[in-house]
């Protein structure tokens, strides 16, 4: 039907399925199934078309509802090109949690909300296979990927900006570096109701016996960027930090520092064990516009805090390049990538997603952990 069409100079039919799932602006591709017999169209995220009159650069994915349209698309069963995270019977409260598959190794996700954790495992699960793409790379030290400029950049710089944060502890002040100051930070009246919420949910319901250590990164600039650390004390885990966060406010830090510990003490609790765990930054909050908040949220809702830290996040970018003295730049198979990983990072891009390169690593620098990205 479709080539009978383009011989004869008429439309796509594809255009006339009416599927909201398709994606506008993608190929379609007419799948057939013979048990149950069906057939249908479907978004084809596959490599781009060799027909050069026929390639159109695709526009970034600019909000969160692009980024969650364009995931069952990488994900498709039959035309995608990664594992659909699914929640199974994983946990959906307090956090959110979800798993897939990565090179037959699990990866389990979580985040405030199911969609968000979603995004997030879709991205990891991204960054492992092209990273196995380019020899010499080490645990995080792959590319980078985000639904989009802005949410990659924010991925890779707070990435960067964590790994600055450790040398800073080191002193290392090289470049326009000013160093760590301590502030202190305690869940009194006044904070930032995500960060209480998140802070209770890890100490209270959870009992966690933790502590959080937050400090400010300042550059020559006077740009600020904060760090915070949840720790945990007494017996409640083998010791060692359960969440990280880099952001634009103590408050924001705290909150998402505490929400990567609650996420990691429930997948420890309630999920298979996993290769690989994704815990949340405030790179997605980047992809949240005002527009999507409801007239009564506010800032204790989940919509409304990320709106807030989206307005937030050109400056935090702007600080975090300052700080590292470095700027993520678009990242590319090397010559001699495998087939896959070519065909990964072209569907990537056909959707409006983006791969940016991580910071090189001083090799005296701890591995940053997943749950930083």
């Amino acid at each position: 039907q479709r080539l009978v069409c383009a011989v004869a100079g008429l439309r796509d039919p594809s255009a006339e399925a009416g599927d909201a799932r398709l994606i506008p602006g993608l190929p379609a591709a007419l799948v057939a199934e013979r048990e149950p017999l069906r057939g249908e169209y479907r978004t084809w995220a596959g490599p781009v078309l060799v027909d050069a009159d026929r390639v159109r650069p695709r526009a970034d994915v600019r909000t969160l509802a692009e980024a969650l349209a364009r995931v069952p698309v990488l994900t498709d069963r039959l035309a995608g090109v990664l594992d659909e995270p699914d929640p199974g019977a994983l946990p959906q409260l307090p956090a959110a949690l979800v798993r897939s598959s990565v090179a037959g190794e699990v990866l389990v996700s979580g985040s405030a909300r199911a969609d968000l954790a979603r995004l997030e495992a879709v991205c990891r699960a991204a960054e492992l296979l092209l990273g196995k793409g380019e020899p010499g790379l080490e645990g995080g030290a792959g590319p980078v990927v985000g639904a989009g400029t802005v949410h990659a950049r924010g991925r890779a710089l707070r990435q960067a900006g964590a790994v600055r944060q450790q040398g800073a502890y080191a002193r290392e002040t090289a470049g326009p570096f000013g160093g760590a100051a301590p502030v202190p930070w305690s869940p009194e009246p006044g904070r930032h109701p995500q960060a209480l919420h998140w802070w209770s949910v890890l100490v209270r319901r959870l009992g966690v016996d933790a502590d959080v250590a937050v400090s400010r990164l300042d550059t020559v600039g006077g740009g600020a960027v904060f760090h915070a650390e949840v720790q945990v004390q007494g017996r409640t885990t083998t010791g060692g930090a359960l969440g990280t966060a880099v952001e634009a406010s103590a408050d924001d830090a705290v909150a998402f520092a505490a929400l990567s510990a609650v996420v990691r003490v429930q997948a420890a609790a309630d999920a298979p064990p996993a290769r690989h765990l994704v815990t949340p930054s405030g790179a997605s909050a980047s992809l949240v516009r005002p527009e999507a908040t409801a007239p009564w949220e506010d800032a204790g809702w989940t919509t409304a805090w990320l709106a807030e830290s989206a307005a937030r996040e050109p400056e935090l970018q702007k600080a975090l390049t300052a700080l590292t003295g470095w700027s993520p730049q678009p990242w590319q198979p090397p010559a001699d990538a495998h087939a896959d990983v070519r065909a990964l990072c072209s569907a990537l891009r056909q959707c409006g997603f983006s791969v940016l390169s991580a910071r090189p690593r001083h090799r005296t620098h701890p591995t940053l952990s997943e749950g930083s990205r």
